[in-house]
């Protein structure tokens, strides 16, 4: 199939695009158990709102270490090693939910820490994966076929998603600690995938640095990155539209979770099926995004991107002054929180290859690692204050001003996206195909 859709794809294309699906695809239906992780803590544990805040925090303030130890992602030769030793530590730690109370009444405080521990040593891997998966990717893609091969990944990893994520919410349904033993399977099937991701042939440049001590390299890794932003002001304008968006996608995270189950006092499947029907949009539109994203302005992309997630915390809102349901095969269909999943599902297809792959348009070949560090350490950067600032917002102002305060982010973050496209033209960069050789 991949042939008569690409016949021009040299090997090495094919081979990446082959290993990349099946990490991809295996990551998308972990993802989808995971994603009513908060959910779950929030209703089976019952834990408290600013924990199930920095249950959230912790999946994006682990980044921030990327402006320390870039430098040494970059100088590590042997990336299949490193990739292969992340996945065993960070991932069997999740074998340890087994000996969770297998009722609410045997849950204490305790246990919420050791679930948000577990949790964490999770999430440390992406500072590690995230700008090595764009590095790969970059250097074994070329530039008219990167966004391309990328979205039909993310479309596999988006349908595994939405099975995953309704299967896993009847079972909740049935049983609210089946997490117990869906958490270390989970586990497993991630290791797994980590381990076909660091089978991708990857020949790496050796950089030309002197090998320097622990400060040494983390003073290289911040003055690397801030040279970035120094000298490349449209990309620099990018992020900065980034930390606005971040600060509204973070601040309402955590919060929106809380509205489904102290307003709308969703069930699992519940909550299941409105995550599923964005996801289903994401599944449908990626491929037409990632033919797109290629093809404009990463900046402009970004605006419609910002617009579509401006919608979504909109009517998510607005299902608290007019909640119009039905009840439809024992699932609460709110209209417009119906309408506010489908505006979701359009920012999600857009935003999942802006976040992961937009950097790239901005660098050469080689340096596509450093720009996806730069934009994964700034996300590290606001999930410092984000997530607990939208539960203190909650707490202290409500719902409605916590999602305006969110729409205005947005708003300008937009105006900064088109303000930059319209004064700074995007120096295209294209990876060079001469450099990229067939596996032997």
């Amino acid at each position: 199939m991949l042939k008569r859709l690409y016949p021009e794809l040299n090997d090495l294309e094919r081979r990446t695009f082959r290993l990349h699906f099946v990490y991809a695809s295996l990551d998308g239906f972990i993802l989808g158990l995971f994603i009513l992780n908060e959910y779950v803590f929030l209703k089976s544990l019952r834990g408290s709102s600013y924990q199930v805040g920095m249950l959230f925090q912790f999946s994006v303030v682990v980044l921030i270490f990327l402006l320390f130890f870039n430098e040494f992602l970059r100088r590590t030769g042997n990336k299949r090693k490193m990739l292969r030793w992340t996945a065993v530590i960070t991932r069997l730690p999740l074998f340890f939910m087994i000996l969770f109370p297998a009722e609410a009444e045997g849950v204490t405080g305790r246990h919420h820490w050791i679930f948000l521990l577990l949790f964490l040593v999770y999430y440390m891997a992406n500072p590690v994966l995230f700008p090595t998966i764009n590095l790969i990717l970059k250097s074994n893609y070329r530039h008219q076929h990167f966004g391309a091969l990328y979205s039909f990944s993310t479309s596999s990893s988006k349908l595994l998603m939405l099975l995953a994520t309704f299967g896993f919410g009847l079972v909740l349904d049935r049983d609210p600690f089946a997490f117990r033993m869906i958490y270390p399977i989970a586990g497993a099937l991630s290791m797994f995938s980590i381990f076909m991701l660091a089978a991708i042939p990857f020949h790496a440049v050796p950089a030309k640095r002197k090998r320097k001590g622990l400060f040494y390299a983390m003073g290289d890794s911040l003055r690397t990155q801030w040279d970035i932003l120094k000298r490349n002001k449209p990309f620099r304008d990018y992020e900065i539209s980034f930390i606005l968006y971040g600060f509204a996608y973070m601040s309402t995270f955590a919060v929106i979770t809380i509205f489904y189950e102290r307003e709308l006092h969703l069930s699992y499947s519940g909550v299941a099926f409105y995550k599923n029907v964005f996801n289903i949009l994401a599944i449908v539109f990626i491929p037409v995004f990632g033919r797109l994203i290629g093809k404009t302005d990463p900046r402009r992309f970004a605006v419609w991107s910002f617009l579509m997630m401006a919608l979504y915390i909109f009517f998510t809102g607005l299902t608290e002054y007019l909640p119009w349901k039905a009840d439809i095969l024992g699932i609460q269909w709110y209209f417009f929180l119906f309408l506010s999943v489908i505006f979701n599902g359009l920012f999600i297809a857009m935003n999942t290859l802006l976040w992961h792959i937009g950097s790239a348009y901005f660098s050469r070949a080689e340096e596509a690692g450093d720009y996806q560090a730069v934009h994964a350490s700034l996300t590290g950067v606001r999930a410092l204050f984000a997530p607990l600032a939208g539960v203190w917002f909650y707490e202290t102002i409500g719902f409605t001003w916590t999602f305006a305060i969110a729409i205005l982010a947005l708003i300008a973050a937009m105006v900064v996206n088109h303000m930059s496209v319209k004064k700074l033209r995007l120096l295209q960069v294209v990876t060079v195909s001469e450099n990229i050789h067939d596996p032997e």
